[in-house]
């Protein structure tokens, strides 16, 4: 009997020490895109890094309350930066505008986007049947 606390004791250590090599998020963006996010935002940031859908390192980080995203090619160039907002913060033409356009359509996200090639941008994704759709202002 005192064997298999044994057992379940050891093999909950190893599972411990199994988890604790596999390497964080963080630690695998390399080191010059990790430059260019302290150059664009600080020091003082600490974000949490993934391989986005299109292949970019996405720094994710919340600010004053706000889910922000930032994408780097694996350069280190800058792509975009995105912040998610409510519909009462889009300014009024574009909450006009939405409500114009599409006002039986339910809103599922909504972000203020600055990209390298596109400027400066309002984001609005509306779901429904089929697959979602996204608008920029």
């Amino acid at each position: 009997m005192n064997h298999h606390y044994t057992f379940m004791a050891l093999r909950f250590l190893c599972v411990v020490m199994a988890a604790s090599c596999i390497p964080s998020a963080s630690a695998m963006a390399p080191d010059h895109v990790q430059q260019s996010f302290r150059d664009k935002f600080g020091d003082g940031i600490q974000p949490a890094w993934e391989v986005d859908v299109n292949g970019y390192w996405e720094a994710s980080f919340d600010k004053n309350g706000k889910s922000i995203r930032v994408d780097f090619k694996d350069s280190g160039k800058w792509v975009e930066t995105e912040k998610n907002l409510n519909f009462d913060e889009l300014p009024g033409p574009v909450q006009v505008a939405v409500r114009k356009e599409f006002a039986d359509r339910p809103i599922s996200e909504i972000e203020e986007v600055n990209h390298w090639n596109k400027g400066h941008f309002f984001d609005v994704e509306f779901s429904g049947p089929g697959p979602n759709e996204d608008v920029e202002y």
